[in-house]
C-alpha cells in the first residue's frame, strides 16, 4: 500500500461521511436516492422510521441553529461582496463561534443598570468588543453550523423579498456552498502553515 494514500484518505473520507450525515439527516434528504426510498418506505416501515426520525431530528437541529445565525451568534463562509465585509465587525472571522469579550477592567457590555446588553444594537452594530471561537473541523455539528449561518445570510441578501421567505432554497444553496469550500480542509492547511510558518497568526 501507498504510504502517501493513508495520509491523504482522512481528509477524503471526514468530508465525505460529513455530507452524507447532513444529507441525511436535513430536509435534502428528498434528494438522495438512498434516503428518499427509506422515506417514502420502499425499504420496510423501520427503515422509514429510522429516516423520518432523522430528517426531524436534523431539521429542528437545523432550524434551531438557524435561529442562533439569525441572532448572529456564529458565523458562515467569508461574504463575496466587498461592500458587505467592509462592514463586518472588527476582528470578524468566519466559521465561528461568536461570544462577548467582557475581559479587562470596565466591561462594556453592562448597561447603566448594570444588565447584559444583547450582542448587537437594533441597526446591527455590536454593543462591545466580540471574540470569535472557529468551530471548523467539528464535523458533522460544523457542517450544520456553518449551512445555518450561510442560509441566514442568503435569505437576507435575496433581491426578491419572495425568496427570502425561502428557507429551502437558501439551505440547499448554502449547503452547495459550505461543502464546495470545505472549511474542514481549509481548517487542516491552516494549521499546517501555522507550522511551517511559526505564526500562529495564520490559524
Amino acid at each position: 500500500q501507498m504510504p502517501f494514500g493513508k495520509i491523504l484518505v482522512p481528509f477524503v473520507k471526514v468530508p465525505t461521511n460529513s455530507i452524507g450525515i447532513v444529507v441525511q439527516n436535513s430536509p435534502l434528504a428528498v434528494f438522495a436516492k438512498g434516503a428518499r426510498d427509506d422515506l417514502l418506505g420502499r425499504n420496510g416501515p423501520k427503515a422509514q422510521q429510522r429516516a423520518t426520525g432523522r430528517l426531524a431530528t436534523g431539521s429542528a437541529t437545523m432550524m434551531m441553529f438557524y435561529q442562533y445565525a439569525q441572532e448572529g451568534r456564529f458565523t458562515g463562509a467569508m461574504p463575496k461582496d466587498q461592500s458587505v465585509r467592509n462592514m463586518l465587525p472588527p476582528g470578524w472571522q468566519p466559521y465561528s463561534m461568536v461570544f462577548r469579550d467582557q475581559s479587562g477592567d470596565e466591561n462594556p457590555w453592562l448597561d447603566e443598570d448594570g444588565d447584559l446588553k444583547p450582542l448587537y444594537s437594533p441597526t446591527g452594530v455590536p454593543n462591545g468588543p466580540l471574540t470569535y471561537v472557529s468551530y471548523q473541523g467539528l464535523e458533522p455539528v460544523s457542517a450544520f453550523l456553518g449551512i445555518a449561518a450561510d442560509t441566514a445570510e442568503k435569505m437576507r441578501r435575496f433581491d426578491d423579498p419572495a425568496d427570502r421567505l425561502n428557507f429551502f432554497s437558501a439551505a440547499s444553496l448554502a449547503t452547495v456552498d459550505y461543502f464546495k469550500n470545505l472549511p474542514f480542509l481549509q481548517g487542516v492547511s491552516e494549521v499546517v502553515r501555522a507550522f511551517e510558518y511559526a505564526d500562529p497568526a495564520r490559524i
